[in-house]
């Protein structure tokens, strides 16, 4: 058998095993987000990696500044990329860009618009290598439960 043969299965894994990087950053400082008394929500935000806080993660973020600007990739083992955009009543907006870990029904094909009367945000996920640059196109229920939890501790620091 000749030894390129057995490279021919590579060929057709399935996409979803390579490891997918996502952008990483913020346009909001988590400790001003939660008070002194959500430990809870405070570590879990620690766990979940760090990202950086810059201005270049805001929603009109361009490729080509994101080494000068602080954002920076990572890998996203077992996850989806995603983009949370989200304005309070004050009308600031803030960006967050990260990754998450993949939900185990599926994605859908369309971002999630949430709006009440506290503000709006707009929650999307994708799978592709650093997708989640611009309006990505899927969101889970597991992801609308969690953006959910980030919105109301997010509004109600910012109101």
């Amino acid at each position: 058998m000749h030894p390129t043969l057995l490279l021919l299965p590579l060929a057709f894994a399935r996409s979803d095993m390579a490891i997918v990087r996502c952008y990483s950053c913020t346009t909001i400082d988590a400790n001003t987000v939660l008070n002194d008394d959500e430990t809870k929500w405070r570590r879990w935000l620690e766990d979940s990696g760090y990202v950086p806080t810059t201005v270049g993660c805001a929603d009109s973020y361009i490729n080509e500044n994101n080494a000068r600007s602080g954002v920076i990739t990572r890998n996203c083992d077992a996850g989806v990329c995603m983009k949370v955009w989200f304005r309070g009543k004050s009308d600031e907006s803030h960006v967050w860009r990260s990754c998450v870990p993949k939900h185990q029904t599926g994605i859908r094909s369309e971002c999630t618009k949430i709006s009440n009367s506290q503000g709006e945000m707009e929650l999307c996920t994708c799978e592709g290598d650093l997708c989640n640059i611009a309006d990505t196109v899927a969101s889970s229920r597991l992801l609308q439960f969690f953006s959910w939890i980030i919105v109301f501790f997010i509004l109600r620091r910012f109101n």
